[in-house]
């Protein structure tokens, strides 16, 4: 039987800014955390790999950046939203916007959370590891079917 607790979280990480994605990673480490990033840079890619996910099958959670090339994050979330097979994906939108309304979008878009990027490397460091302890420890994610 799955358990979250026996294998490591599978992350499919949406963000375009490499040292973004370095921070996140770093910070898994220093949270002794046990997480795997699938690391892609843009929307489309997001999408198209949601939408044939392969042998391991969907991830079980998704930071989403709002700022991404070409599709946007909201619109990436509006699509994993309206798409059956992806609504028991937990989705954490990560961004650096503070513009209430991006805040208040992609709530009304159903993401589990949002999540302001600091610009401070320790800040985010320790914002991304305590998203991290959340939902390795207390969050209970989706079991997969099958």
């Amino acid at each position: 039987m799955f358990s979250p607790a026996t294998r490591p979280i599978r992350c499919m990480l949406v963000e375009d800014r490499q040292s973004d994605v370095d921070m996140a990673r770093y910070a898994v480490q220093v949270a002794q955390a046990e997480m795997e990033f699938q690391v892609v840079a843009d929307g489309a890619e997001a999408l198209a790999t949601l939408h044939h996910p392969g042998p391991t099958g969907h991830p079980d959670l998704v930071m989403l950046d709002l700022d991404l090339p070409g599709l946007g994050g909201l619109d990436v979330l509006r699509a994993i939203r309206d798409d059956d097979d992806l609504t028991h994906v937990p989705v954490i939108v990560l961004t650096g916007s503070v513009n209430p309304a991006d805040i208040r979008q992609a709530y009304a878009l159903h993401a589990n959370a949002c999540v302001r990027k600091p610009v401070d490397f320790d800040a985010f460091v320790e914002t991304m590891r305590t998203v991290v302890l959340f939902w390795r420890g207390t969050a209970q994610l989706p079991v997969p079917i099958g």
